[in-house]
Formats: structure tokens, C-alpha cells, sequence
């Protein structure tokens, strides 16, 4: 292999896939938002909402609920981007009822004293919710980000999905760390 080892080679690759502000920036998260917003839209590519969930039918809306700390990453990742052919939208929802209008809604750290409310405002609400508190999906939400070994993982709470409406790809579900039904 001309000498690069395995290691090189991954690293290679994932500075090819990791946007340019990221290679650049001197923001130390940023390798991992950076992940964490391409596995927010596979997230939306690997769910299937109900036929009748077409609010705001013109786009595709993901929503941050409190601090941002994708600054421009989730941005460019789904820059030019469809999700169910239609075009994805960045929110950030200022009340209860606009956040029932996402398609999917990532709650940050930010919130989690408010975690319990807006899962509760969500109930009944076709909106796919992910997290990166440590507790998320056990308290209801239903992707839950966390590092391990330095790699960026998720968990899942089917059940809380299937309440929703929402029904996650199978092969999403191979992928999680851990699966709750």
C-alpha cells in the first residue's frame, strides 16, 4: 500500500470527508460536530415518517433546540441536499409550536434542565428527536449521541420512535450501541 499504514489511510479518509472549515478551524469540538451533523442527515436518509407527517411540505426541517454547536457544520453538510425530495431547512424554533413543525429536532446539552418539557411538548408530534445527553433516549428521547473511544456513537429508543410514528431503517438499527424497544 505504498507504505501508509491502515491508520493513515482512515485518517486520510476522514480528512477528505470532514468539511474544510473543520480541517482549518481551531475549534477543538469541531471534528466531532462535524460527525455529528453528517450523522444527522443519514439520520433523516434512514427514517420513514407517516405519509400524512407533510408539514411544512416545501422542506425538509431540522431543528436545534438551544445552544448551537454545529456553528456552520450542519449548515454545509446539508447544503444542496433533499431529504424526501425536498430541500432541508436549518430552524432554530423559538416556541413550543414551531418545534412540533421538525421533522427531526437536536436537543443540545443546553437544555437538559428543559428536556423533560420538550419531550413532553413533542408527544403525539411526528418529530424525530436526538440528543447528546447522557440519559437522552432513556428518558424518551429517541437518538442519543455519545463518544466512545473517541468515536462518535448513538443509541436508539425504537419505542419512543414507534410513538412518534416514525419507523427507523433496519440497518440504522445494526448500527446503534444499543437499541432499546
Amino acid at each position: 500500500m505504498n507504505g501508509i499504514r491502515p491508520s493513515g489511510l482512515r485518517r486520510i479518509a476522514l480528512l477528505l470527508l470532514l468539511p474544510a472549515a473543520v480541517v482549518v478551524g481551531a475549534d477543538v469540538h469541531a471534528p466531532e460536530y462535524a460527525v455529528k451533523a453528517a450523522f444527522l442527515y443519514n439520520f433523516a436518509k434512514f427514517v420513514e415518517w407517516p405519509p400524512d407527517a407533510a408539514r411544512n411540505a416545501q422542506t425538509f426541517r431540522i431543528c436545534l433546540v438551544g445552544d448551537d454547536p454545529f456553528g456552520s457544520l450542519l449548515t454545509d453538510t446539508v447544503a444542496g441536499k433533499t431529504v424526501q425530495d425536498r430541500p432541508i431547512e436549518i430552524a432554530h424554533p423559538e416556541s413550543a409550536p414551531e418545534l412540533g413543525q421538525c421533522h427531526m429536532a437536536f436537543i443540545s446539552r443546553s437544555q437538559v434542565r428543559q428536556l423533560p418539557r420538550l419531550l413532553a411538548g413533542l408527544a403525539g408530534a411526528n418529530t424525530l428527536t436526538v440528543g447528546e445527553t447522557e440519559e437522552f433516549a432513556r428518558d424518551g428521547g429517541m437518538i442519543t449521541f455519545h463518544v466512545e473511544e473517541n468515536k462518535v456513537r448513538f443509541e436508539i429508543n425504537a419505542e419512543a420512535a414507534q410513538r412518534a410514528g416514525l419507523r427507523i431503517s433496519s440497518q440504522l438499527l445494526k448500527l446503534a450501541t444499543r437499541v432499546t424497544q
